[in-house]
């Protein structure tokens, strides 16, 4: 999965974006207390950084090298670990994976079906998966994500079904309920920036200083983050930005969120075998599988 440059670490992003993001991580540390869990997608590894605090161990995964090693550099530490790989082609051996964590990934990948298919071989038989992934509602035209980079986004409906072909049990959280409004601003963000990167290189960054600006002016909240802060937040920092972005079982209630977050459980029967695989020792008593 393409990492953006602030997603890196060395790029400021806006604190409500990063800050959502790392809300997720938070929430996704409540599941993998004494764990082996993986974070598919992990980027520059500050979410990795996160879930090991509570897991057995961590092992982050990405495609790209760059943030990998961005990833080595600031996270040396016995509880992690970081792996190149892809996502539809998992190098790890059936059954011996707790928790797999997927973090706006899965709508990045053309052959999502079989990344799923992964996610549920690897896992133990009570392992769980936690995917979260933008609402397709709220961010795509039809079927058309409106951002450039992803592949295939899902609704409510779409997500639970591809679940529960899998698992047994499948809980949907929302994070982010979006007005009218809220959803009008996000959906012109999402068109406007990819559109002015192609059509007039150099306007996006006015549009984004314009959009600062505007937040700034109505809703006091725009601020800048950098993802190396994050690596010094404390845990009550931390709790605080899930504070700021719950996620909470879905309901007819609320009007719909910009994010969807699935906890999958209970793995179905094995869909397909993975390729020929040479085993490879990251630690004693954690034995993963490398293609």
């Amino acid at each position: 999965m393409p990492v953006s440059k602030g997603a890196r670490g060395f790029e400021k992003i806006p604190k409500f974006i990063l800050g959502a993001a790392v809300a997720r991580y938070v929430f996704a540390t409540k599941f993998v207390e004494a764990k082996v869990v993986v974070d598919i997608g992990c980027g520059c590894a500050y979410g990795t950084n996160l879930l090991a605090t509570n897991s057995l161990m961590a092992i982050g995964a990405d495609i790209l090298n760059e943030p990998l090693a961005y990833a080595r550099e600031h996270y040396p530490s016995n509880k992690l670990n970081f792996v190149r790989l892809d996502a539809e082609q998992l190098p790890f051996r059936a059954d011996s994976i707790d928790v797999v964590v997927s973090h706006d990934t899965l709508e990045h990948l053309g052959r999502w079906e079989d990344f799923l298919n992964e996610c549920q071989r690897v896992l133990k038989d009570d392992g769980s998966l936690i995917c979260a992934t933008p609402n397709a509602e709220i961010s795509s035209r039809g079927s058309i994500p409106i951002n450039p980079a992803h592949v295939k986004e899902f609704d409510i409906d779409e997500l639970r079904h591809i679940l529960a072909e899998r698992f047994e049990s499948v809980t949907l959280y929302g994070v982010g309920a979006q007005s009218r409004l809220d959803r009008s601003i996000y959906r012109l963000g999402i068109m406007a920036i990819p559109w002015l990167s192609y059509r007039a290189p150099g306007l996006e960054g006015l549009f984004l200083h314009l959009a600062s600006y505007v937040t700034k002016r109505v809703w006091q909240r725009y601020q800048w983050l950098r993802v190396e802060d994050v690596n010094k937040t404390t845990e009550a920092e931390l709790e605080r930005y899930l504070a700021r972005h719950p996620p909470y079982l879905l309901s007819n209630s609320f009007p719909p969120p910009q994010h969807l977050i699935g906890v999958a459980t209970g793995r179905k029967r094995t869909l397909h075998e993975p390729s020929e695989t040479v085993p490879i020792v990251v630690r004693s008593d954690i034995e993963i599988l490398h293609v």
